[in-house]
């Protein structure tokens, strides 16, 4: 999708190409569907799936006819239906909330009608899987990752949309969802900074399905960004959050919960302080004691700083990868799969 604001149309003619491609905050007006195509941009076609390759899904890029090669959006996060696979969820750091229901051959936008485009985070309820958090306000410390305006709930696979704790997160970004496995109401949101926006970070908590959220992390943080809250599929009472300021601050590291968010610990054996940036975390889904826990650099385009993993539910960790081999890429997520030994570790430049 492509985004114009009036303050584009004030931008020096060198830069109307450029605005063109970019989603500007002030105006999420969409172009109109007759627009020519040279300037809307022509779909491009997913290749066939591959069987040794990773292959596109899309939403497919597009190309536009004043750059070289066919360009897209960011995707800010991913969900799939714990009970089909071929349902997926896509939130597009400016593109809102899309969908298949054939294992990616198409795609319908299902957030057009929303306040807001930009996104962040989003996760389908393992106990329900009618039910979808999608956070609002892209979290990825770019210039033009914008902020949100709440929190989206659907009931109903995402036909339907309830905005949520707009006085807690307006102006602000939604870094990572985490829904708990038995209960679809209670849900925990971390919040992070977005550009031109608002202070008041944390880990938040609903217990009602969004109609109420309470700040659980007041006692670690306000004024840093969390990147990241992750739950014990086991046990609902445990959770990890992550404080990741991108360019380090000495609140940086990885806290642990024990009752559900009502008072949070460091895990001092991780590393923590000014030196990391950006934290994220991920729990096995087959052993529970086992987190894995990726931190970059500081500095703005730095790669992996570390990459650890515990089999003790945080209280001792083990280094998982040296420095020489880290990938660069300053953006780092972590994702498991149900095979003990697998771990995927995504930068900017690629996935490991």
């Amino acid at each position: 999708m492509i985004h114009l604001s009036a303050k584009s149309c004030r931008e020096p003619r060198a830069h109307r190409l450029r605005i063109h491609a970019c989603e500007v905050l002030e105006d999420r007006r969409l172009l109109s569907i007759n627009a020519p195509a040279a300037l809307v941009g022509e779909p491009v076609a997913s290749p066939l799936l591959s069987t040794d390759t990773w292959t596109s899904i899309g939403p497919a890029p597009v190309n536009m006819q004043f750059l070289t090669a066919p360009v897209s959006g960011r995707i800010a996060g991913l969900a799939a239906d714990p009970t089909d696979p071929n349902v997926l969820y896509a939130a597009a750091a400016g593109g809102g909330v899309w969908k298949t229901i054939d294992a990616g051959a198409s795609w319908a936008a299902l957030t057009d009608s929303q306040q807001t485009l930009s996104m962040g985070a989003i996760a389908v309820a393992p106990s329900d899987a009618s039910v979808i958090y999608a956070g609002t306000g892209e979290a990825n410390f770019s210039g033009d990752s914008f902020y949100g305006r709440g929190v989206l709930v659907s009931h109903d696979f995402g036909a339907n949309w309830v905005l949520t704790g707009n006085n807690e997160f307006d102006r602000r970004a939604i870094s990572k969802i985490a829904i708990d496995p038995t209960n679809s109401s209670i849900a925990y949101a971390a919040v992070a900074r977005a550009a031109n926006g608002a202070s008041g970070f944390g880990v938040y908590k609903t217990i009602d399905a969004g109609v109420h959220w309470a700040n659980t992390t007041s006692a670690v943080t306000t004024t840093v960004s969390f990147t990241d809250v992750a739950i014990d599929p086991s046990d609902s009472n445990i959770l990890y959050a992550a404080v990741g300021e991108v360019s380090g601050n000495a609140a940086n590291g990885v806290y642990k919960s024990i009752n559900a968010g009502g008072s949070w610990t460091l895990l001092a054996n991780l590393p923590h302080g000014a030196q990391d940036g950006r934290i994220t975390i991920a729990v096995a889904p087959t052993n529970a004691d086992e987190i894995f826990v990726s931190i970059a650099g500081n500095s703005f385009d730095s790669g992996v700083f570390s990459f650890q993993r515990s089999d003790d539910g945080g209280s001792l960790s083990i280094p998982r990868i040296p420095p020489s081999c880290t990938p660069p890429g300053r953006l780092v997520r972590i994702r498991l799969s149900r095979a003990p030994t697998r771990a995927f570790r995504g930068t900017t430049s690629k996935l490991t």
